[in-house]
């Protein structure tokens, strides 16, 4: 009987070794398990949230406990409370708002639509200015090209007019007085007058005292007017 006994020791303990072995292979397989879930749940919660706030776990050490531990249930995230705040600083929900702030920003915003419509009727009215402006421009360089123009004229006519005169008194100095007279008793005043200016004393006396004697002082008043009274061996024109 104790030989039997001894023998079946050395059985009985290496049966113990073998399961022994086998448990702690099976607590190894559960740490192991372990460690993948907590692993998972931070990965998990790293894409979930912008910042990763869970740590990596250590690394397990074996043991040789006598029976391998239920891993433990991943705890459930708590979700993050709603920020207030914009991106910007600025608050996103309008019931975030006081009356008081939001009068403030209708009246902000009325205004700006108040200066943007200042703004826009003031671009057009420049625009208006400036369009009036080049035509008032225009209007100018054209008056300016016209008084050019007909002051040119005004210096041709002169000149033509004045060799004109000069002919005619050539003419009429030629003439006897009595022929010259009666021409002049038919001729307008004016004409008369710028004949005459442009004659000597000796060569209008003679005329002037052949001519009608209404004719006459009319033509003596409108030299006298004039303040061009031919003097005596003077031309008053030339």
């Amino acid at each position: 009987m104790t030989m039997s006994r001894i023998r079946l020791l050395p059985v009985m303990i290496f049966v113990g070794v073998l399961v022994l072995t086998v448990r702690v292979g099976a607590v190894w397989q559960g740490v192991e398990k372990m460690g993948g879930l907590r692993v998972g749940h931070s990965e998990a919660m790293a894409q979930a949230t912008p910042a990763p706030t869970a740590t990596p776990p250590a690394a397990p050490a074996p043991t040789a406990a006598p029976a391998p531990t239920a891993a433990p249930a991943p705890a459930a995230p708590t979700p993050s409370a709603p920020d207030s705040q914009g991106a910007g600083g600025g608050r996103e929900n309008p019931a975030a708002f006081t009356q008081s702030e939001i009068d403030l920003l209708q009246r902000l915003s009325e205004r700006r639509e108040q200066l943007e419509n200042r703004g826009r009727e003031l671009d057009q009215r420049e625009a208006m200015l400036r369009a009036a402006e080049g035509r008032i421009d225009r209007k100018i360089a054209d008056m300016k090209g016209l008084e050019t123009s007909i002051q040119g004229m005004l210096k041709q006519h002169t000149a033509e007019e004045q060799t004109r005169l000069e002919r005619l008194v050539n003419i009429y100095k030629v003439m006897k007085p009595k022929d010259a007279a009666r021409i002049f008793n038919d001729m307008d005043m004016p004409l008369i007058v710028d004949i005459f200016m442009l004659m000597t004393e000796r060569n209008s006396a003679p005329i002037l005292a052949e001519m009608d004697a209404l004719k006459a002082r009319s033509v003596t008043q409108e030299l006298a007017h004039k303040q061009v009274l031919p003097e005596p061996g003077t031309r008053p024109g030339g």
